[in-house]
């Protein structure tokens, strides 16, 4: 029905919107780059897709591998701190870290965004840390008998075994990127993600009345989340099924 309506003028969509099209316009698909800054919302939202879950999966490794494998003072008072955070609502702590980004002048940069989500904590934490602690120490303690430093264990032998895990959460986390409004609206309103940038052209839209273009470029913006679930469906159905514990 969408990509129907999508190749419709406006005043055939307004008066014919169950119906096919009486004219199939696909130009609707090349204006919409020319109106609208389609590849910069694009650029900005890959960015993001692509670093903050890579940092994301990096900083919540070798925290949850830290706490899971090592005994030291204060390791049961940091778990708990980390898991802690999942209690806290988003609202709950949204103008403090508002603060903190403006008083470290990183409001309206894709480094403040993606450096807010290294904080190694929360559910994808609990996860990484229940993977860790069921890997058998034969495996580190071999390694080490043979020299490998602490960094190399976690590199060389403990990372490849819960990769799986990993690359689902890295998955999942993409989607949620992509989707993600809130933050480039708060933090990025000058570099338009996908999700804001399709606010814009809706409230455009209402304006003008011209909804074809509309679906034009929510099909446009959902075909890449299609094609990654398509691509990596069984590892994204093994971490939502909770196959990876």
């Amino acid at each position: 029905w969408m990509f129907f309506n999508s190749v419709k003028d406006k005043v055939d969509f307004r008066y014919r919107p169950t119906e096919f099209p009486t004219e199939w316009l696909f130009s609707n698909y090349i204006v919409i780059f020319e109106e609208f800054d389609i590849f910069e919302m694009l650029g900005n939202s890959l960015i993001l897709c692509l670093a903050i879950p890579t940092v994301s999966a990096i900083s919540t490794s070798c925290m949850a591998y830290a706490l899971s494998r090592f005994r030291f003072k204060g390791r049961d008072f940091f778990f708990y701190l980390s898991i802690s955070t999942m209690f806290i609502s988003i609202e709950g702590g949204l103008a403090s870290q508002y603060k903190l980004m403006y008083d470290l002048d990183l409001i309206d940069s894709h480094l403040g965004v993606i450096l807010k989500a290294a904080s190694g904590v929360g559910f994808n934490f609990l996860l990484m840390h229940s993977i860790f602690s069921g890997i058998s120490d034969t495996y580190s303690e071999a390694a080490e008998i043979d020299g490998a430093s602490n960094l190399r264990v976690f590199v060389q032998i403990i990372m490849p075994q819960a990769m799986p895990v990993v690359m689902a959460i890295w998955i999942l986390s993409f989607i949620g990127v992509w989707n993600d409004f809130s933050t480039p609206y708060l933090y990025l309103q000058s570099h338009p993600t996908i999700s804001l940038g399709l606010k814009n052209i809706s409230d455009k839209v209402a304006i003008s009345g011209d909804y074809p273009k509309m679906f034009a470029t929510i099909l446009i913006t959902s075909l890449p989340i299609v094609l990654l679930f398509l691509i990596f469906q069984k590892k994204i159905m093994l971490i939502t099924l909770g196959g990876g514990l």
